[in-house]
């Protein structure tokens, strides 16, 4: 049960770029000593208290992460949570998630992480660009599924 006594606020996750709603719980340690625990209000709604259990939310778009419906949370692993995301690299100049100019072969290359490696695709001429975007949103709907996230 989320306890409405707590002052909840609203925190900058500078990782992945989100506002989350979290509290700071102040207590004492069975030594009497001060003591504070973050919680989250997603975490506390989902009742996820393992650090090794991931909390995600489904939808990124308009309120993203602060929309804590329970119908938008799901219990993932860090990897499916790592693949759920709202938008490609900040340092993606294709403009497509999982697209990248290959200098080496002089091509477009879509590649997504299977299990911790990378996996390929398609090898996309350079006036192609769109069909290669077309087959990273068609990859990452058949490997990633209800993970693929949005484009």
């Amino acid at each position: 049960m989320i306890d409405l006594d707590y002052h909840w606020s609203l925190m900058w996750n500078v990782h992945s770029q989100n506002w989350y709603a979290r509290t700071l719980e102040y207590y004492k340690d069975e030594n009497g000593e001060p003591k504070k625990r973050l919680h989250s209000l997603h975490r506390e709604i989902m009742q996820v208290f393992d650090k090794l259990m991931v909390v995600d939310h489904r939808e990124h778009k308009n309120q993203g992460t602060l929309n804590n419906r329970k119908s938008n949370l799901r219990v993932a692993s860090d990897e499916d949570n790592s693949k759920n995301r709202k938008s490609k690299n900040s340092n993606n100049k294709s403009g497509f998630r999982n697209v990248f100019w290959s200098t080496g072969d002089n091509r477009w290359i879509v590649a997504l992480q299977i299990n911790g490696k990378q996996t390929y695709f398609g090898r996309f001429k350079f006036e192609d660009l769109k069909k290669a975007g077309e087959c990273a949103e068609k990859a990452r709907q058949e490997i990633y599924k209800e993970f693929a996230g949005k484009s």
